[in-house]
């Protein structure tokens, strides 16, 4: 493995890590965290595009979903559209738990996130992994950005 790819991997999975050690105080996962900032950001979406947008298998999202659910985080309902979809949305309590991570969690971690780097170096490694996102393919368009 090319040792930048390598590089990208380890970087990913200790954020990852970092954070989902972070978000266990608050009962929620890195995972469900992107779900309610992707719902928070582009308001109701369809299931699939949902899952599309997170990179995940249709069982994977169906599961965390049901547990958001079940921690009100997240509202599912049929589409008007069509019967067989659903459309999700984020509850109001999934909303306020966003704004409690984003006033206590979020300066913090990305402190630690961006440690070392200063302002032109954290845009241009924003644009960096923008544009390999996009070179891979990514589909998730505008909904993280």
């Amino acid at each position: 493995m090319h040792p930048t790819i390598f590089a990208l991997k380890r970087a990913y999975q200790a954020t990852r890590a970092s954070m989902n050690e972070e978000l266990e105080q608050y009962g929620i996962t890195a995972a469900q965290l992107d779900v309610l900032i992707a719902l928070n950001g582009s308001g109701p979406l369809e299931q699939q595009d949902l899952q599309e947008a997170l990179g995940v298998s249709s069982p994977t999202i169906a599961r965390m979903l049901t547990t958001m659910e079940d921690e009100l985080l997240v509202h599912r309902e049929q589409s008007s559209d069509d019967a067989r979809r659903k459309v999700v949305s984020i509850t109001d309590e999934g909303s306020e738990l966003l704004r409690t991570l984003e006033k206590q969690k979020e300066q913090e971690f990305t402190e630690q996130f961006l440690d070392g780097f200063n302002h032109t170096d954290a845009a241009r490694l924003n644009w960096m992994l923008n544009t390999i996102a996009d070179n891979m393919g990514d589909t998730s368009g505008d909904i993280f950005r």
